[in-house]
């Protein structure tokens, strides 16, 4: 049934199933992978111009990709071991940003070395989800969404009751797709369906309601939206943010997409 839904019903071929990151790949037995990370992605870095993004090294876990990024505008590293504020860069099925921190180095009343960090409990998301892990860019563009079927078109046409009372015939004539999104950064309007109410010829005999096409899609709705419950689907218009990539320029160019000057 889903793949017949997938032909007939608009908007479900437009949704894509889940990506599981996996990272394992990029660190090519490293460890570590550098890419090109958009500049927008950090509270330090609000100032910046569009367009740019920074050379950042991550920690490469099969599932998680983790970097520090300083707030002196230097390249990100896997783990930050010099005094100063940085934010900490993750990447998995979505893109968050945790802090900002910081690392501070002292001494005690002794005259001994001291170390630490104040940690902030701040965190953002981009709202994206992965879209896809190649050996030199990762894309994350998707919205996180489950999908529920209804009737996009109705159709009503005037007919006669059994005892010749003027009435009317319903049915539909096109399934659509209502989405709802699960991430707070990306919502979607309500969908309404649009009604159409046919017309019959001047001071002609309204035909009964007992004959005319069969309203065979009505009765694919709730099969249809008991098939898609609690899926989770990506959805995605086609635009691309953010993209980590080897090179600078698809990184790049994804960012002027996002964030025209």
């Amino acid at each position: 049934m889903l793949a017949w839904a997938r032909d007939h019903v608009a908007g479900l071929a437009k949704l894509r199933d889940p990506v599981t990151p996996d990272f394992t790949g990029l660190g090519k037995g490293k460890g570590a992978v550098t890419l090109y990370a958009p500049e927008s992605l950090f509270s330090h870095a609000s100032d910046s111009k569009p367009g740019l993004c920074r050379r950042v090294t991550f920690a490469v876990e099969p599932r998680v990709l983790s970097a520090d990024v300083p707030f002196d505008r230097g390249d990100g590293v896997p783990k930050m071991v010099q005094p100063g504020k940085f934010e900490e860069l993750h990447l998995g099925e979505t893109v968050s940003v945790y802090g900002p921190h910081e690392l501070w180095v002292g001494t005690n009343d002794k005259g001994e070395r001291i170390d630490g960090m104040r940690a902030s409990p701040l965190v953002s998301h981009t709202g994206h989800a992965l879209l896809s892990v190649t050996p030199d860019e990762i894309r994350y563009g998707a919205v996180p969404v489950r999908a529920e079927v209804l009737c996009d078109l109705w159709e009503a046409r005037p007919c006669a009751a059994d005892d010749g009372t003027p009435s009317k015939r319903t049915r539909c004539t096109k399934l659509g797709i209502e989405y709802r999104s699960l991430s707070s950064s990306h919502m979607f309007g309500r969908a309404s369906p649009l009604h159409v109410r046919l017309g019959t010829a001047v001071n002609g005999p309204l035909p009964s309601c007992r004959s005319g096409p069969a309203d065979e899609l009505s009765s694919m709705i709730a099969p249809l939206t008991r098939l898609l419950a609690n899926r989770r689907y990506l959805w995605s218009d086609d635009s691309l943010w953010p993209v980590f990539s080897r090179a600078p320029g698809p990184c790049q160019r994804a960012e002027r997409a996002q964030h025209p000057p």
